[in-house]
This record gives C-alpha cells, sequence and structure tokens, in this order.
C-alpha cells in the first residue's frame, strides 16, 4: 500500500493536468491514484466532484458531465455526483436522464429531501400525468416502506389524484416514522 501522501500528491497532479486541459494524462494520474489505496475513494470522488463544480461554473457542461460520471465510476455509493448529474441534464432538457438519476439516488438513500423535492419537481413540470408521478412515488415507498421521504411524496401524489384516504394514510404512516418530517421537507427547499 502506497503512503497516503503519494495518492493524494498524484491525485492532485491529476487534476493540475485536466485544468491545464491535459484530460487524458490527468486521468490516468487520477486513476492510478484512486489505485494506491493510499486515500479513500470517497475522497477522489469528491475531489473530482469538485473540479467538476468548477467547469460547470464556467459552463462547461460536457466536461462537468464527464468527471461526474468518472466520480461516479471510482465511487458509486457517492450521491451527490449523481444529483448533479441529474440536474444538468435537467437544464439541458433531458427529464428522462434526470429523473434516472434522481431515481438512482432515492433508491439508494431514500431519505433525501432535496432529491425528492428536485425529482417531484420534475415530475409535476415535465407534464407527467398524476397517475405517472404517483407510480412513482408508490414504487419508491413499496422499495423503501421505512422511508419518510417517500411516503410524504407519495401522500402529495395521493392527494392530487384524488385519493384523500390514501393521502391521510401515508401522511401518518410517515410521521410515524419521522415525526419532524414536514419540517425536513420545508428544510430541503430553502
Amino acid at each position: 500500500k502506497a503512503r497516503p501522501d503519494f495518492g493524494m500528491a498524484l491525485y492532485r497532479l491529476g487534476e493540475i493536468d485536466i485544468l491545464r486541459g491535459d484530460f487524458d494524462g490527468g486521468m490516468a494520474r487520477v486513476r492510478q491514484a484512486a489505485g494506491t489505496g493510499a486515500i479513500p475513494l470517497s475522497s477522489v470522488s469528491e475531489g473530482l466532484s469538485s473540479l467538476a463544480g468548477r467547469f460547470l461554473e464556467e459552463g462547461n457542461l460536457d466536461m462537468a458531465v464527464t468527471l461526474y460520471r468518472v466520480a461516479l465510476e471510482i465511487a458509486p455509493e457517492e450521491l451527490w455526483p449523481r444529483v448533479r448529474l441529474g440536474e444538468i441534464y435537467e437544464s439541458r432538457g433531458d427529464a428522462e436522464g434526470a429523473l434516472e438519476a434522481y431515481r438512482a439516488v432515492l433508491m439508494q438513500h431514500p431519505e433525501s429531501p432535496v432529491t425528492a423535492r428536485k425529482m417531484d419537481g420534475l415530475l409535476r413540470k415535465s407534464g407527467r400525468t398524476a397517475e405517472a408521478r404517483l407510480a412513482e412515488w408508490s414504487a419508491l415507498a413499496a422499495r423503501h416502506p421505512e422511508a419518510a421521504v417517500p411516503l410524504h411524496y407519495l401522500a402529495m401524489a395521493l392527494e392530487d389524484a384524488g385519493d384523500a384516504e390514501g393521502a391521510g394514510a401515508a401522511r401518518r404512516r410517515a410521521t410515524e416514522i419521522e415525526p419532524e418530517i414536514r419540517a425536513i421537507i420545508e428544510r430541503a427547499v430553502q
């Protein structure tokens, strides 16, 4: 196993190469750093996500997408690169790509109120029917019956679909699981 400072130095050199325009050389160093076992893969993923954010701020969406994807290759359990990809897809008008990204995050971490808000907002504005929105939240709530966030959004979808009784039951169950669910959802909106 390599020394931690070697892995981090190699990663930083790769990052510098990427910033200077040598994407292939930089990625080779980043992947080598990740392969040393000297630094946590989550740290490499976070670094790539940060770098992707810089490219995003500069308007280079293609490079940002590439870096977020590599961050996910290196550490698939990291959620924020996938959320950011969803945001980029959404900004490009790719509702299906965005929904796929948000759905993947919520399948892995159903108690993500920020991602749930993004997905529900996209479902509402992308012209989906109330039934399609209901199907999304029903599937997530069924997959994660112990999670309050999908139940909260299921309650809203049921209400919008005209099922007040079902909405009330889902809302009560969400509150049983997490008594502060409304406050959690409200904080995610801010």
